[in-house]
């Protein structure tokens, strides 16, 4: 549904203020991009429901609220073989965004297809952005100011990507490899040294300590 608001007056005695209400009707029957609010989410499809959060103005100048939008995709960052994937659930915030014409043959064939209607610019054709919007959501610390960052929340879980370090911060990293994990630097644990370094004493069964270090790992 389109905003709709009286003619000026002004405007309904020049040519100049007819071409001007026509361009303010004109513009308020598009539908471009809004905020917005989901309202259901299925994942496998990659889909979700919103509201638009910017109501409705009437000629009487009191407001509605705007009907929500089914089934519209949700933009990845992802090319064929990779994706970055958002666990999206009911009350996220993000942004509605319309396609330049009517993009529903397209969605059932993911191949070159024409516009199945004459609609422009219509939520009927959107698609669904993610986004917190309220910086008060999220609080990046003052260590990652320049870097990468994907962290959840206040950066109690966190990846930070900078120019030559990368920080991993969580309560538990859990490593899955099926071959080896490799390093050319030194790792620490509690400041020991658990790498190609590292030694044991041995004590030859000798409960009271003594005897020597084992040899470092050859591989």
């Amino acid at each position: 549904m389109s905003d709709f608001t009286s003619t000026e007056e002004s405007n309904e005695d020049s040519l100049p203020g007819i071409i001007k209400t026509a361009l303010v009707k004109f513009q308020q029957n598009l539908q471009i991009k809004l905020p917005c609010v989901v309202t259901k989410v299925d994942r496998n499809k990659n889909r979700v429901n919103v509201v638009p959060l910017i109501r409705i103005i009437k000629t009487d100048g009191t407001t509605i609220k705007r009907a929500e939008v089914p089934s519209i995709p949700i933009k990845n960052l992802s090319t064929r073989n990779y994706i970055i994937n958002l666990p999206i659930e009911v009350g996220d915030y993000g942004w509605i965004e319309t396609s330049d014409r009517d993009i529903s043959l397209f969605l059932q064939t993911y191949q070159e297809s024409k516009p199945n209607t004459l609609r422009k610019n219509d939520f009927a054709d959107a698609t669904f952005f993610p986004d917190t919007i309220n910086h008060n959501n999220w609080d990046i610390a003052s260590e990652d100011a320049n870097n990468l960052v994907i962290q959840y929340k206040g950066n109690s879980t966190k990846i930070s990507i900078g120019e030559n370090k990368i920080i991993l911060q969580a309560e538990t990293i859990e490593q899955r490899a099926t071959n080896h994990i490799f390093t050319n630097g030194t790792i620490k644990h509690d400041g020991a040294s658990i790498d190609k370094t590292h030694v044991h004493l041995q004590n030859d069964g000798n409960d009271a300590g003594g005897g020597v270090n084992t040899t470092a790992p050859t591989n």
